[in-house]
């Protein structure tokens, strides 16, 4: 029987992910330290789920597993904390996937298929950090109306019908630290342009634009067509649905 671990640093194991798991054909064991993973860890062991205490570093703890287990067995972090900082640092620390709480346990199952069979999917999910989409754009939000500041929003419809894997490396070469690339279906990203007005959103998806018409010259194949739709709060929205709505309908108005 293929094996899960639990680390629930909280202290108390809970069984709210137990049904799922037990469904997909797995054992879950909860543990609570480093010595009960040393003692539960054998080669059945597929993945370690880390239920990380807002008040404990998950990077720490992820150091703390690597110092009792040998690395190749991927760890899967759900936290509360959705700081770009704190995701950062998990996945230096050897994480090999960030869950921003709230998620539903379908979404969680996914991603633990994909971490251990990941040659059954071909998509660049596999290298993607998973935050919680409604979450983090309710932060932004809440951060722009307490400082009155812009946020804009930005999403691409790659053509191709599935992005490619170079896209994420050359999005992230373009935009500043302060922002964020979100996966928000296998053709389409959402990119968070914190104290950036429309205008400045206009700039940024031209250096999109400008870059990504680059690398499809360079490559002799045009797989980076896409299709953009800008929003920026507060003007066009005051909170997450009517941004994401419009979005979306800008979005299909502009389909070429």
């Amino acid at each position: 029987m293929r094996k899960i671990l639990l680390l629930d640093t909280y202290g108390t194991i809970h069984s709210g992910i137990e049904k799922e798991v037990r469904n997909a054909g797995y054992q879950l064991f909860g543990i609570r330290d480093r010595d009960e993973l040393a003692s539960k860890t054998d080669e059945d062991v597929q993945l370690i789920i880390v239920d990380c205490d807002p008040e404990k570093s998950a990077a720490d703890v992820i150091a703390d597993i690597h110092e009792v287990l040998c690395d190749h067995i991927p760890v899967i972090v759900l936290s509360y904390i959705s700081e770009k900082d704190a995701v950062v640092k998990a996945l230096d620390a050897g994480a090999s996937d960030y869950i921003v709480k709230p998620y539903n346990d379908s979404y969680l199952m996914e991603r633990i298929e994909r971490l251990i069979n990941p040659n059954d999917y071909s998509d660049v999910y596999t290298e993607y950090v998973s935050f919680n989409m409604n979450e983090l754009l309710d932060i932004e939000l809440k951060r722009a109306y307490r400082g009155k500041s812009s946020l804009s929003l930005i999403m691409l419809s790659f053509h191709s019908g599935e992005i490619n894997r170079s896209a994420d490396g050359i999005l992230e070469g373009i935009l500043r630290d302060i922002d964020t690339v979100i996966r928000y279906s296998s053709n389409k990203v959402l990119i968070f342009l914190p104290l950036t007005n429309r205008e400045g959103a206009e700039y940024v998806l031209e250096r999109i634009s400008d870059t990504l018409e680059s690398y499809d010259y360079l490559e002799s194949e045009m797989r980076y067509l896409f299709t953009s739709a800008i929003v920026a709060f507060p003007e066009d929205g005051g909170d997450r649905n009517s941004l994401i709505n419009m979005l979306k309908a800008n979005l299909k108005n502009n389909r070429i």
